[in-house]
This record gives C-alpha cells, structure tokens and sequence, in this order.
C-alpha cells in the first residue's frame, strides 16, 4: 500500500494516475498501471470554497461574487463544463449563473461548505466505483482512495451518490436514478451496472430494497429482538457487497457492534469493530479520523456509551460468509505485510517488520508493538489462542 503523504502535504496526486479526455465523458482520470485497493490516489486542498446557510441549502452570495472578481478562482471555476440548470434552480442574478450551472462539481466540506477540487473533481460516476473521495477535516483536504484493485489503463471512477441523497435502490430502478444523474449533471448513466437487462436490474432492485440505509435502533428490547436484527443485518452486508456496494458494509457494522456491546458480548463487539476498521482504512486511509474513532473503540469496548443497556447474552460476530464477501475490499494479505499491525504504531517511515512466529499472519515492528496489538487490536484472535 503506498505510503500517505497526507500528514505533510495536502496537494498530492499519485503518479500512478493521470488526467486525460475521455471519450463521450470529457475529462476523467486514467490508471497508468496496475493500482492496488487502499491506495492513495489523490489528496488535495479546494481551490474554491463556498459557505452554506446555517439550512444548508443556499450559498452565501458574496462568496459567489468573490468567485466572480478573482481571475484565478474564475479561471479553474470556468476550466470545468457547465451543467443545464432545472428551471427552480435559475440564479437571482444573472451574473452568477457562470457558478450556478458549475456547481454540482463542488464537493462536501463537511455540512457546512462545499469545495471545488481541481484534480479530484475531475473523476467520473459509475454506480458501482472503484474509487471513493471523503473530506478529511483534520487535514482541510479532500482525499480520494481506490476502493477496488485497478487495472493499468481503465478510468478511476466514483459515485455521486454521495454527492446526492439517492435511495440506493435508486440505483438499481433505472428510470428514476437516470432522471436524477440527467437532472444534476446532464448525462446518462452508461457504466456496468445501467447496461444491465431489465430482468437484472429489477431483481438487483428487490434485493436492494431490502437494504435499511441507516437502523434506527430502539434503545430497548428483547435479547431475542437483538439476535434477529444482528442476523438481518449480516444479510444486509452480504446483499450489499453481491450486489457491488461492499463499503457499505460499514454502516452495517457499526450497528452490529453497538448490539454486541449493548449485550455486553465484548468478543463478538470487538470482531465486528475490526471488520468495521479493516474496510475504514481502505476507503479514509490509516490516518484518518474514522479509524482513528474506531481504534479509540478497540481500546475500550467495555466504556462504549451503549455498554450493557440490553442485559447480557452472548452472540456470534460476522460469519465466514461474510468475511469472504468482505475480502473485496479489505486490503491483501502482502500490503497488510508492508506494514506494522498495530494500529496505534507511532514509528515514522518505513521500519523493518518481523512476522509473528506462531500465526505468520501479523506483522510488527516492534516487541513493544506486538504486546499492544495482542489483545485490545485483535492479534490473539488472529492466533486462535
């Protein structure tokens, strides 16, 4: 996995990809070679910002003139094509449709702004990508991971469904997902997925309507109410991850681990938690503030806010079916090798990594290291002491 660079430059862009036309699309992004999952791509602060309202709703209109009144800013804003504008969505002031109709190339920065990205705004849709970007607050960047291994010469694409809050049956229907990627950004879907028959997307359609985006989970009931949503909810996982959308899976186990620990079930908390990190660090990064919030949960389970608020019974963590689907987005077996296995490893560059003797599965850079990772960081379980 290449090193991130991302703790002391927040303009990085990988020489393993590169901008070019592509055809029917315009710009896009182009692997130059063979591009392992978990790795790096892009990380990149915004040229232009723009604040939302506190409804975050409308932008701030003297941002939009500041836009206006900088040949610099105007310059990479006009770089970008200019999307049709629904008739609602026409500006108050005719000077700004330039900004308006350029728009939806803005990316999240957080609730509270949007940014545009010079490099990174540059990759295309497909529903089913191989690439994910989030913005990373403590870095004030934007940062793009590759979710997929990628072959040499094939575009590095990601979805705009986290741009928009489509239903991720949406997706799957057609019609209504095409009218809304056409309305936002003038186009139609072409990719894998849009290029399926119509007996495959309906069915891909039922089975994904099955999928709760986020379990509002109540704060009381029944041990056997417990077991049931744990076990709907690894369903879930696995209808995900068949049907191309496996980081979702993070969501899923997050809500797994939260019935574990309500349970006081620290075991089957604990594997649900690293199968949670294991796919975090591929989509955010090692460094990153969500695996960061999860490795923080590894250490103390059992001081989780929800600890024991069901009673007490014991469950099973995620199945081997499940950690085979999940084996598509984990990192390989030789990148996790590249590395020490303590999370919480502070050593700076690349150390010399001893493999454990007994498993050869986990590798350190330290006895210091080792020691820490052996129960908390899930080293013992990997030993099947």
């Amino acid at each position: 996995m290449e090193s991130s660079p991302t703790s002391i430059n927040r303009s990085f862009v990988s020489p393993k990809i590169k901008i070019c036309e592509i055809n029917g699309k315009g710009k896009g992004i182009i692997a130059l070679e063979n591009i392992l999952r978990g790795t790096l791509l892009m990380c990149e602060s915004p040229a232009i910002s723009l604040r939302l309202t506190p409804s975050g709703t409308r932008i701030y209109e003297a941002d939009i003139l500041s836009i206006m009144t900088s040949d610099d800013k105007l310059s990479v804003l006009l770089s970008f094509p200019e999307l049709p504008l629904p008739l609602d969505s026409q500006p108050p002031d005719p000077r700004l449709a330039p900004v308006f109709g350029r728009f939806p190339h803005f990316l999240p920065m957080g609730d509270s702004a949007r940014g545009l990205f010079p490099t990174i705004c540059r990759a295309n849709h497909a529903c089913i990508p191989n690439a994910m970007y989030s913005w990373q607050e403590d870095k004030s960047a934007e940062v793009l991971y590759a979710m997929a291994d990628i072959c040499e010469g094939n575009e590095v694409e990601v979805s705009y469904k986290q741009l928009y809050e489509f239903t991720l049956t949406d997706f799957h229907a057609g019609s209504k997902y095409s009218s809304k990627l056409e309305t936002a950004y003038g186009f139609t879907c072409v990719c894998k997925l849009c290029s399926k028959s119509s007996a495959d997307r309906r069915r891909s359609e039922r089975r994904m309507a099955e999928n709760t985006v986020t379990i509002q989970l109540p704060t009381r009931f029944s041990q056997i109410t417990v077991r049931k949503i744990i076990k709907d909810i690894e369903r879930q996982c696995i209808i995900m991850a068949e049907e191309g959308h496996p980081f979702d899976i993070t969501v899923k186990s997050y809500d797994a681990f939260r019935l574990c620990a309500g349970c006081e079930d620290e075991k089957s908390a604990r594997e649900w938690l690293l199968l949670l990190r294991d796919i975090e660090s591929v989509g955010y990064g090692e460094d990153s503030q969500e695996v960061k919030v999860t490795d923080g949960l590894l250490q103390n389970i059992r001081g989780f806010k929800e600890w024991g608020i069901h009673g007490k019974c014991e469950f099973t963590g995620p199945s081997e079916s499940l950690q085979v689907h999940a084996q598509a987005v984990r990192l390989t077996a030789e990148q996790k090798l590249s590395r020490c296995n303590n999370a919480l490893c502070k050593t700076v560059g690349k150390p010399t990594l001893k493999l454990c003797s007994r498993c050869k599965k986990a590798a350190y850079c330290s006895p210091e290291c080792q020691k820490m990772n052996w129960s908390k960081g899930g080293h013992k379980r990997m030993c099947n002491a």
